[in-house]
């Protein structure tokens, strides 16, 4: 692993600590030594392959295509100590150091611009956002939002998944084979494209709006107030109940199997 320094910053390289099947070991976040922001922006680089990454913690990053894998770290001078950058076994984990307090609802500015050649997992959690600038051509790719964590980005995909939990959101343009999506706990999903075929699953007034895309065959189900709507060509199975609802957008004739219970509602249009 290569580690580029920029000006004369020094640097700990940071690693979690891994069991011997490869999972990290789960650490606890936010709990004394509260910072303020500094003035200066420093800038720290990181040179090494990965194949996931994750962002949390208040973090803004930007993904960017290419063939040499880096980390671009910006933060105020007087916290770029406290910014860890991992990578466990290919697992690009960008966040804030355990056990400091910092306030995730305004605005750490911190950056981060990640330069990837291809990855299969995409993940932001606890405040951190993605924005993906390039289109991603992949066999498989998962993509992952929860505790108001945000992605934004364009994928093309033979398999790929999405899910958005505890007000968590994502939305992108997607070219699938199987789609696989699932939304609660008040997570979002805003969807354009196409997939030939369509998994989704809504509840806990989790939202997948994806009339702008079109699925050739699609199972959705909708539960506890979650909603969720699609544009379908060819056949559809849906159920809704405990005030779940379901909205499909017809294109041409599709056959239809629907089931509706304790306040639940499927329409066509």
């Amino acid at each position: 692993m290569k580690i580029l320094i920029t000006g004369a910053l020094s640097l700990t390289v940071l690693f979690s600590c891994s069991t011997k099947d490869g999972h990290v070991n789960p650490t606890s976040y936010f709990s004394v030594n509260t910072k303020k922001p500094g003035l200066n922006t420093a800038e720290r680089e990181y040179e090494f392959a990965f194949d996931q990454i994750q962002v949390s913690t208040g973090i803004d990053a930007e993904v960017i295509k290419s063939d040499v894998e880096k980390v671009i770290i910006f933060a105020p001078d007087n916290i770029i100590d406290d910014v860890e950058v991992q990578n466990a076994g290919g697992k690009l984990h960008i966040r804030m150091k355990p056990g400091l307090r910092f306030n995730l609802s305004g605005n750490l500015n911190v950056k981060a611009k990640i330069f990837a050649k291809d990855f299969n997992s995409i993940k932001a959690t606890s405040s951190g956002s993605i924005t993906v600038n390039d289109k991603f051509i992949q066999e498989k790719m998962a993509v992952s939002v929860s505790s108001s964590g945000s992605i934004n980005g364009d994928f093309e995909a033979n398999d790929f998944s999405v899910a958005a939990s505890s007000s968590g959101d994502y939305s992108g343009k997607i070219w699938t084979i199987s789609l696989n999506a699932e939304a609660s706990s008040s997570g979002e999903i805003d969807l354009k494209g196409k997939a030939k075929h369509a998994v989704m699953q809504v509840s806990s007034s989790g939202e997948i709006n994806a009339s702008e895309l079109v699925a050739e065959t699609a199972t959705l189900q909708a539960s506890s107030s979650g909603s969720v709507d699609l544009a379908v060509s060819r056949q559809l199975m849906a159920s809704a109940s405990s005030s779940g609802d379901v909205t499909v957008y017809r294109k041409g004739e599709i056959s239809v199997t629907k089931n509706e219970s304790s306040s639940g509602s499927v329409n066509l249009r």
